[in-house]
C-alpha cells in the first residue's frame, strides 16, 4: 500500500510539473506577442521566460 501512495504522489508531481510547464509556455507566448506588437522589448521580459521568448523570436 505504501508504494501505491508513492506512485500516486509521483503522478501528482508529474501532473503539477506539466501544468506549470504549460503555464510557462503560455506566459512566454504572451511576452513574445507583446514584443512582436512592439509593446515591449526582450529586456522587459522577466528572466524566468526570457530564454523561451528569445527562442521563439529566433524561429521567426
Amino acid at each position: 500500500m505504501g508504494s501505491l501512495t508513492l506512485k500516486t504522489q509521483s503522478q501528482n508531481l508529474q501532473d503539477c510539473w506539466q501544468e506549470n510547464n504549460k503555464e510557462d509556455k503560455a506566459m512566454a507566448k504572451i511576452y513574445y506577442k507583446r514584443i512582436i506588437a512592439e509593446l515591449m522589448t526582450i529586456d522587459d521580459v522577466p528572466s524566468k521566460w526570457r530564454a523561451a521568448v528569445e527562442a521563439m523570436l529566433a524561429e521567426d
